[in-house]
Formats: structure tokens, C-alpha cells, sequence
């Protein structure tokens, strides 16, 4: 779909927190658009792209090649990959519903179910610990798997309590993993279990209407994904574990969200909202050193690309990895940073431009 871009006028003083980057588009052969959402830190992307059909087909990217993941299914999904190589996501066969699946120097691994129909793997460690969600006898409960122990079930928030669904969408190193649960017609709360743990603990804020969802945790054990604590918007946030939440921001929008966070404690996600037209506007973000920053405010001029819209990963040498829109069409990304601005070049940021991208949507 065709889109136009938007400028808002902002505080461009930010930009001067965070280096400046240079974009590539990930292209993958036969898709019509691609999306990107993992890296690693030797800049392995990984993603999908959709082919004029709809179907989808995981590959992963790196110095602008792509290359197909071996095929498990008909269609497939790639979200998250290790500095190993493995990677981790989904597949589906026909109309079958998808299974979590890995992929790594075996080939692909369907990682089964629960006892239900799907499942989902959302993310892996070092140790190659995958974290997900599962279909069970009833709903969906958060899991892990590992190649000697397959798939351990962590369940939901209440088992006894009405039909549930859970899922764990990080985990790090030490493995603490963080995800989100929420039963039928209740607001989603963000959940984590700490090592050790055989169940799930609640970590959503206060309030019978509170909703909150985590998405990444890094080494250091601080959370990030969205919270709106009963206010009707979500804004991304880093979650305490305890309730409490600390408000990333919105660059003056309606909503964020904090997808990932790298061990410098580095967060990128997305901002959102909808202008006086009705049309859907939103740009990625980088919140680093306190501040949320437009990424489309760190890219050269130039380039061809319309702006970027969501960022769904970052590495530790700060690469970001999302989608954009490039001649109006869906594109994933990876950005590489460049250098940091010299001080004179700062100072006459002043003000600048928020760009977002303006799309004609339903609310």
C-alpha cells in the first residue's frame, strides 16, 4: 500500500544523544515485502518476507545476501537468532496451524506443542534455551525447550481460572524469561519466571484495567515492553518486576511500544498514533541515555526510503534491525551506526523534524 510521509514539528535536541546510521534494505528473492526482526552481533538478521501469494518464507540476511532457511513447512517466520547461529520462529505446513521451530547446523526442528494445535518460539539464549508460547488442553501456556529436555511447560497466571493464554517472549542468559498472560475479555499482564521457577509471576501494574505486555529482558535483569497502567494508551516502558513501571515516552503520539534492549541497556521500539485525517502515523525509536529518539532523524538524506517505521532488535554494537517504508512498499531494515556528531553539529540541531509515516487505517 502507497503512503505518503508526514513531518510534525519536534525537539530535535535528542539526536544529538546517538550517533547518526547508514540503512540497507533487506531484499529476499520472490517477496513483495520483507520484514526484519532479529540480528546478532556479528549483524546475522533474520525475518520473513511475503510473496505476491501471501505466503510467508523466513530468511536470514547478512552483507546484503539473503538466504532462504531450510524449508520445514510451507510457510515460516523467523523472530530472533543467537550469536551461534541458531534461529528461532515458526513454520506452518498447508492450512495447519504454525509450530515453533529452530533452526541451526541440523536443519529445522519442529519443537511441538502442549497438547494443543500451535506454538510459537519467540526468542533464545546463548545456551540455546528457546522461550515461546504453546497451545495446550486449554488456551496457550508460556514454555521452554531445550534440545536434551524438549518442551517444559510453565503454564499460565491462573490455571484454575477460565480459558488462558501465556507466552514468554525473552529470556537471557542467566534465564530469567519474561513474556505476558491474560485470560478471555481481561487486559494482557506483562509475566516472568525466574530461574528456578516452575510457574509464572505476575508483574503488571496496579488496577483491575491495568495492561502491560515484556517483550525483551537483557543480562543486567531490566525488562522492556509497554504498560498503560488503566490510561487507555500504552507507552513502552521498563518494567521493575514488581509493579512499578518507568514511562519511556511517545514523541508526542498516542502509544509506543519497547520491542528489544541490547546489554548497554539500549531500547528500540515503535510510536504511534493517528492524525486529525484519520491516517495512522508512526516511526521507530532508539531510547538510549534517558531519551526516546526518531530514528528518522538519524538517517542520511538520499536515500530512497520513505522512513522507518518499527524497530524490532538491536545487537551489542548497536545495529537495529525493523521495518520501513522504501517507494511506498514494506520494507525491512538494518541500521549500522556511524559516527557521533561533533559538538558544533549538535548545538545546531535545535529544532528539527519528527518524521512519521501516515497511512490511511481504520481505528
Amino acid at each position: 500500500m502507497k503512503t505518503t510521509l508526514t513531518l510534525l514539528a519536534s525537539l530535535a535536541t535528542s539526536a544529538a544523544l546517538a550517533a547518526g546510521y547508514s540503512i540497507q534494505g533487506l531484499d529476499f528473492t520472490g517477496a513483495v515485502e520483507t520484514y526484519g526482526y532479529g540480528l546478532n552481533d556479528h549483524g546475522v538478521v533474520v525475518g520473513y518476507g511475503i510473496d505476491a501469494g501471501g505466503v510467508s518464507r523466513a530468511f536470514s540476511w547478512q552483507n546484503g545476501v539473503s538466504t532462504a532457511l531450510s524449508p520445514l513447512a510451507t510457510s515460516s517466520e523467523a523472530y530472533r537468532i543467537n550469536n551461534k547461529g541458531q534461529i528461532v520462529g515458526k513454520a506452518a505446513t498447508g492450512a495447519a496451524a504454525p509450530h515453533a521451530t529452530l533452526w541451526d547446523t541440523d536443519g529445522a526442528t519442529d519443537l511441538g506443542t502442549l497438547g494443543g494445535d500451535h506454538s510459537f518460539a519467540n526468542d533464545i539464549n546463548e545456551a540455546g534455551v528457546v522461550a515461546g508460547s504453546a497451545g495446550a488442553e486449554k488456551g496457550s501456556h508460556a514454555f521452554i525447550w531445550t534440545k536434551d529436555g524438549g518442551m517444559v511447560d510453565y503454564g499460565n497466571l491462573n490455571p484454575d481460572d477460565g480459558f488462558q493464554h501465556a507466552g514468554f517472549n525473552g529470556i537471557n542468559e542467566s534465564g530469567l524469561m519474561v513474556g505476558t498472560a491474560y485470560r478471555l475479555f481481561t487486559p494482557y499482564h506483562a509475566a516472568m519466571a525466574k530461574p528456578g521457577d516452575k510457574a509464572l509471576s505476575d508483574i503488571a501494574g496496579p488496577g483491575r484495567y491495568s495492561a502491560s505486555m515484556a517483550m525483551a529482558v537483557n543480562d543486567a535483569g531490566t525488562i522492556v515492553g509497554w504498560s498503560n497502567n488503566g490510561s487507555g494508551n500504552g507507552h513502552a516502558a521498563i518494567l521493575n518486576g514488581d509493579g512499578t513501571y518507568l514511562d519511556l515516552g511517545s514523541l508526542g503520539l498516542d502509544e509506543s511500544r519497547a520491542f528489544d534492549i541490547n546489554e548497554a541497556g539500549d531500547i528500540v521500539g515503535e510510536v504511534s498514533g493517528y492524525d486529525d485525517e484519520g491516517f495512522a502515523v508512526g516511526a521507530a525509536f532508539l531510547y538510549t541515555k534517558g531519551t526516546m529518539v526518531n530514528l528518522n532523524d538519524l538517517l542520511p538524506t538520499g536515500t530512497g526510503w520513505d522512513g522507518v517505521l518499527e524497530a524490532h532488535g538491536i545487537n551489542n554494537k548497536g545495529q537495529i534491525v525493523g521495518v520501513g517504508l522504501y517507494g511506498g512498499e514494506i520494507r525491512g531494515f538494518v541500521l549500522t551506526p556511524e559516527a557521533v556528531p561533533e559538538p558544533a553539529s549538535m548545538a545546531a540541531l535545535g529544532y528539527g523534524a519528527l518524521a512519521v509515516l501516515r497511512r490511511r487505517a481504520r481505528r
